[in-house]
């Protein structure tokens, strides 16, 4: 369940064709429900919510979704997120204001300094049959197989939320980390999305805290029988999606759950961001915030503290 104290449970253009039925009829047909101008809550700054060209930006978007999908489909223009769904309008507003909002400056606060300038889009399904349908329409997907994705170049998050609203939490962490930076090696963009599928908040409700998840069972077998990669290994790979990807995912984001743990996760961040240009694997920002010539004692370290996880 979401909330300012809760747990997070967990993963183009809009050329939508009118009439298709793959969003459920909800409320009356209206257009783009936007927020008021001066409603300080309605984004994730201050500064989403007075930014004229933003917002005018996102008005289109919204009146886009509203003028392609079927009538009665709600769609929330809150700058700079539009949001829409087979979800209903209040579930709609519900994730805004209790995932998106307080997710999005909890992320600011602990990595990122941009903020979006153009609008980002959310798209959230009740089931597999919609998410599955809006997947092949929007993206030419013959089948999504994750939960969720984040459509890089159109900016938009796609979410089936019968895998856990946790799922949005992880592609909103690849929305903003890609704005911020967007030269993250694979293996961080991953594990960092991943650690935010199970998480809460920090008691001032600023910051988000990982905890252990279902990732653990695809690193126990491999762990106890030395088959593990090293941390040198895991951040030297470039493309980490394919064969044997549950292992890296889950090794990707246990680590940051590691980094989490020593307080050093925000560092390693800001750290990596200074450095990727130079080296796209993140492995000499890592050895120059730990002061250190190798990876080696991390890695050693890194493997007892996970031998002393709970398994999952």
């Amino acid at each position: 369940m979401i909330g300012a104290r809760g747990i997070l449970l967990g993963v183009g253009s809009l050329a939508i064709v009118a009439g298709s039925y793959w969003l459920a009829y909800s409320d009356a047909g209206r257009p783009a429900d936007e927020a008021p101008d001066a409603a300080p809550d309605s984004a994730s700054s201050p500064r989403a919510a007075s930014d004229p060209k933003l917002r005018e930006a996102c008005r289109q978007r919204g009146n886009e979704l509203a003028e392609t999908f079927p009538p009665g489909t709600p769609v929330l223009v809150r700058p700079p997120f539009v949001l829409a769904g087979d979800v209903g309008r209040e579930r709609l507003d519900r994730l805004h204001r209790e995932l998106v909002v307080p997710v999005s400056r909890a992320l600011h606060t602990c990595y990122f300094d941009r903020r979006p300038s153009e609008p980002v889009t959310i798209l959230v399904f009740a089931g597999e049959r919609t998410y599955q349908e809006a997947a092949r329409r929007l993206d030419g997907r013959a089948r999504a197989w994750y939960s969720g994705y984040y459509q890089r170049d159109g900016r938009r998050i796609m979410v089936n939320l019968a895998s856990g609203e946790g799922t949005l939490a992880h592609e909103l962490t690849h929305a903003l980390a890609h704005v911020d930076c967007s030269g993250l090696p694979q293996w961080f963009d991953e594990g960092l999305a991943s650690l935010h599928e199970a998480c809460r908040f920090s008691d001032d409700g600023l910051k988000l805290v990982g905890h252990p998840n279902w990732r653990f069972s695809y690193l126990a077998g491999p762990l106890r029988e030395g088959r593990l990669p090293t941390v040198n290994t895991l951040m030297a790979l470039g493309e980490i999606r394919g064969e044997g990807e549950a292992v890296v995912y889950a090794q990707a984001r246990y680590f940051c759950l590691y980094l989490q743990h020593r307080g050093l996760l925000t560092h390693f961040y800001r750290k990596l961001k200074g450095t990727v240009a130079r080296d796209p694997t993140g492995r000499a920002a890592l050895r120059d915030l730990l002061h250190a010539d190798s990876l080696d004692g991390v890695d050693r370290d890194f493997r007892r503290w996970l031998q002393r996880q709970p398994q999952r």
